[in-house]
């Protein structure tokens, strides 16, 4: 049974007491009642026997060096976080809850469904500790044929299927990969999608705005059996701190002294997000729901006057 602690502590010893291992369960009667809303019973039930097996995972796509995870059952993503990030969702914790599990709307973020701190020393002076989110993998149960990550910016987002960097690697391609496909191979999606994409996008992009993180992508995969597209928010807990102030101030008045001006890699949150919309808008391309058959053309006049 969960006490209503912000966090449940465990530790534990081998080899005789020598090596020593902690584990440490942040908001954990939060998400114990979280999973329970978001979960089947039975997936509820299971988190855990989930989390017993996991492999270490990588992806094209990620550039942050962080640890990832998935567990063999497919089911979820453990990321390595920084204090920045895992900082950032003690701040907004019950945000986050509260907004996930409205019945107000239905959130495109991906569901973040546990934090942990875990870590070990041993008696040979070996020591690790590391902040791990746990999340849902949208990709689950589906057979993904291509996947992008999508930020909305050709910044450094151009990923070379063919290249050493992603030999051994699940394939992730990004935002150029996206547009040159796109051309001959558009997303086409209908109307009633479209509008379900874009109001997602413009209701989660402003509650991250709000809580002031950016640098968050769209997740996009389109499932080969089903011809469905299974898309998601991720990777939205960097913060716009200080630093990042900085380092766009610094990025955008150097790149004028240099003559190469450019828009900086580090923006607002607000600015982030207006990009954001409006490129998850033009990317996506509307199909109508049905063609219009134009009229015949009047017969020509035989008055004659």
């Amino acid at each position: 049974m969960l006490n209503q602690k912000k966090s449940w502590d465990h530790q534990f010893s081998d080899n005789a007491g020598a090596d020593k291992f902690f584990v440490k369960v942040h908001f954990a009667s939060e998400f114990h009642s979280f999973r329970k809303q978001i979960f089947a019973s039975a997936d509820h039930q299971e988190f855990i026997a989930s989390l017993g097996s996991c492999d270490p995972w990588q992806s094209s796509g990620g550039k942050s060096g962080a640890s990832f995870y998935k567990t063999t059952d497919g089911r979820f993503l453990l990321k390595q976080i920084n204090k920045h990030e895992i900082d950032t969702f003690k701040s907004i914790a019950h945000k986050y809850f509260e907004y996930i599990t409205s019945n107000d709307h239905r959130a495109l973020m991906a569901k973040i469904v546990g934090l942990y701190t875990v870590g070990y020393k041993t008696i040979n002076g070996g020591a690790r500790r590391l902040d791990l989110v746990v999340m849902e993998n949208l990709f689950h149960g589906h057979k993904i044929a291509e996947s992008f990550d999508l930020k909305g910016s050709m910044r450094n987002r151009l990923v070379d299927p063919s290249g050493n960097n992603v030999q051994g690697k699940e394939l992730v391609l990004m935002d150029e990969n996206f547009l040159r496909m796109a051309c001959e191979r558009p997303f086409y999606v209908s109307n009633k999608t479209k509008m379900e994409l874009k109001l997602a996008v413009e209701r989660d992009s402003k509650f991250l705005c709000d809580i002031k993180v950016m640098d968050y992508s769209l997740l996009v995969g389109k499932d080969e059996t089903t011809n469905e597209l299974v898309v998601g928010i991720i990777d939205y807990l960097r913060p716009f701190s200080i630093d990042k102030v900085i380092e766009s101030q610094v990025k955008k008045t150097s790149g004028y002294f240099q003559g190469t001006a450019e828009d900086p890699t580090v923006i607002s949150p607000s600015a982030y997000r207006s990009r954001f919309i409006s490129a998850m808008d033009n990317y996506f391309v509307l199909l109508p729901d049905y063609w219009y058959d134009m009229p015949p053309p009047p017969p020509p006049s035989s008055d004659k006057n």
